[in-house]
């Protein structure tokens, strides 16, 4: 009967022995496939930035093109005004006295 018992308490130890060994082994395969995944997740996220900054980078220069061209547009139309009120200086301030002269 005794053989019984230390039989029995020999199946419990060893079971204890087998579900502490799984469970270190689950641990480590745990942390590895963590490992696995954050750097699975650091490069998607690094894709990610690369793709956000080259979209940056191009809206940037579209939109220094673009002040480019409404700055040179902008500019020619300044000058535009400029050459046409030059060019009928005169006949405004002629229109003007006119203008004031008939409310007095």
């Amino acid at each position: 009967m005794v053989d019984l018992f230390d039989w029995i308490k020999d199946i419990e130890e060893t079971y204890k022995y087998l579900i502490e060994n799984a469970k270190e082994e689950n641990n480590v395969d745990l942390k590895n496939y963590r490992k696995e995944q954050d750097t699975s997740m650091e490069n998607v996220i690094d894709k990610k930035h690369a793709t956000v900054n080259t979209a940056l980078k191009e809206l940037s220069e579209d939109v220094h093109v673009g002040i480019k061209n409404f700055d040179a547009r902008f500019i020619s139309a300044l000058k535009n005004i400029e050459n046409a009120f030059l060019e009928n200086k005169e006949q405004l301030i002629d229109t003007i006295l006119q203008k004031l002269k008939l409310e007095f």
